[in-house]
């Protein structure tokens, strides 16, 4: 057995030992150190790329970064050349197999979530993919079998392993491709000995072949760059059940047992499937301008949205879509007379190049424009806008819908900072009403309404009710936004502050020291 194995393939299980990249959801805890949000990023920012046309330069300009990461290295500027010659859609696992650039240069981007790499790799994530997709199905014809086992021999962090074991029966997302293979004793091999820092563990997996999914995997022996037998690829976002965790002390190992699970499984679904249907049918630099924009990566947004800008022409209608996109990321970081120049910019684009004047689209810059001077204290500036963009969505969309939601709440925090509270709690139970009707019980903005509704009862001097109110959006938050997000450390911020007001002091100091450990 060992005498099959090739030294690249040697080299490609050390390599997978160090890149493999594990997300864990679990669907019941509610401290502060999930990574629950990281989980459906991962999964949000995948979707996206498996979604985009596919440009017809994209491979150029793959070739071109790793011509520069690469500079030097003769060799593998020469598997390179080799690359930008001959490859087609159906060499896609071919070329992810074969220890070369591709495969360290993809793992990488995959494990630490480098957007731009993994933007310049979306073709090749997608004709893998289409690939497993293919394959997929002629792998449930040509195997007689309805449960399948595949094994993988892995090192893993103590504290990722302790992870792993205080969630059982939750579950874990694969950040990166999962190769395995149905020959228990191949993995074994493959498994790295313990040491201080990494245990030497073995995954078993059960797969139910009749099981619809939402990302496909497959037998790759034939199209692999290596021969070897039952070799088993799962794409990467694939997500599993942890069944059980064993330590074999005659083996020397510990044993995870997981079970992929369907796309009706997950029970982070609902919230997915809000998100998706969010995302236009067809998804683009812009769709990525926006999820960059949501996770806080500011600067990596602009630079996607003038990049788009680059490439359309004078009169396409996502020349307004990518300036308003720009006005809301400079409103993020408070450079405001910038958004506003944007905005006004996307404004009279819909204005005077597509001859618009009652839209959607239009109510939502009226809105965002509202923010920008509610940011720089020009109330009354800000409540007029809130008016126009209220009356077209009212027009529009009508009432129980996200945006008019959004401009409700906006309304009420400017009542609030004119120390109108009874006007602001109106509206801001306005929002709440439409939110709770048409939004999943864990999305971030119903959150973001138990925030206000605290606020406002914390200026009037309610201290419970504000309490109330901030602890039911700090648990929304802890399952559905990444952990280290800086929205989490203000809600613990709130909570102290609000606990100390209402005299609560032990409270108030584990907020404290909880907003400080995520705030550093």
């Amino acid at each position: 057995m060992i005498a099959k194995l090739s030294k690249d393939q040697v080299i490609r299980a050390k390599l997978d030992a160090e890149t493999l990249s594990i997300t864990i959801y679990n669907s019941t805890e509610k401290s502060h150190t999930n990574v629950d949000g990281s989980f459906m990023w991962s999964q949000l920012y995948l979707e996206t790329l498996l979604r985009m046309p596919q440009r017809p330069f994209a491979k150029d300009e793959l070739v071109q970064i790793c011509r520069q990461h690469y500079h030097g290295n003769e060799s593998e500027l020469i598997k390179l050349e080799n690359f930008h010659q001959t490859y087609t859609p159906n060499d896609a696992v071919k070329w992810y197999t074969k220890d070369c650039f591709i495969y360290r240069s993809l793992n990488k981007a995959l494990r630490v979530q480098d957007i731009d790499l993994l933007f310049a790799f979306g073709f090749m994530i997608l004709d893998i993919f289409n690939q497993l997709k293919l394959e997929n199905n002629r792998f449930h014809y040509t195997t007689g079998e309805t449960i399948i086992r595949c094994y993988r021999g892995q090192a893993i962090a103590k504290e990722e392993l302790n992870q792993v074991k205080s969630n059982i029966g939750h579950f874990i997302s694969m950040n990166s491709f999962l190769s395995t293979t149905q020959d228990r004793t191949v993995a074994l091999i493959f498994a790295p000995t313990s040491n201080e820092i990494y245990e030497k563990v073995l995954f078993e997996i059960q797969v139910d072949m009749n099981l619809m999914q939402t990302m496909p995997f497959a037998d790759v022996a034939h199209l692999s760059y290596f021969d070897q037998e039952k070799e088993i690829l799962f794409m990467c976002g694939a997500i599993f059940q942890i069944k059980n965790v064993i330590n074999n002390e005659t083996e020397g190992l510990w044993i995870v047992q997981l079970a992929l699970c369907s796309e009706t499984s997950n029970e982070l679904k609902d919230l997915f499937d809000y998100q998706k249907q969010r995302m236009a049918d067809t998804t683009d630099l812009i769709s990525i301008g926006k999820l960059l924009r949501e996770m806080g990566k500011f600067d990596k947004a602009k630079r996607y949205y003038q990049r788009f800008l680059c490439e359309l022409s004078y009169n396409d209608p996502n020349i307004s879509v990518c300036y308003y996109g720009l006005g809301v990321v400079h409103d993020r970081e408070d450079n405001y007379d910038e958004a506003l120049h944007y905005f006004k910019k996307a404004l009279d684009f819909q204005l005077t190049v597509l001859f618009l004047n009652d839209s959607v689209f239009i109510g939502k810059i009226y809105g965002s424009s509202g923010i920008v001077y509610y940011h720089k204290h020009e109330y009354d500036l800000a409540l007029e806008h809130f008016e126009k963009s209220l009356n077209i969505l009212l027009r529009t969309i009508g009432q129980d819908h996200g945006d008019t939601a959004l401009i409700y709440t906006n309304i009420g925090r400017t009542y609030q900072a004119q120390k109108s509270y009874d006007l602001a709690l109106e509206n801001q139970s306005k929002a709440l009403a439409i939110r709770l009707k048409v939004l999943p019980p864990d999305h971030p903005r119903l959150a973001r309404s138990y925030l206000f509704i605290g606020d406002v009862y914390g200026d009037k001097q309610e201290f419970q009710l504000s309490l109330i109110n901030y602890k039911k959006a700090l648990k929304i938050q802890q399952k559905s936004l990444p952990e280290n997000y800086i929205a989490i450390g203000i809600t613990f911020h709130r909570i102290g502050r609000m606990s100390t007001n209402a005299r609560e002091y032990q409270s108030a100091l584990e907020s404290y020291i909880l907003n400080f450990i995520l705030s550093n």
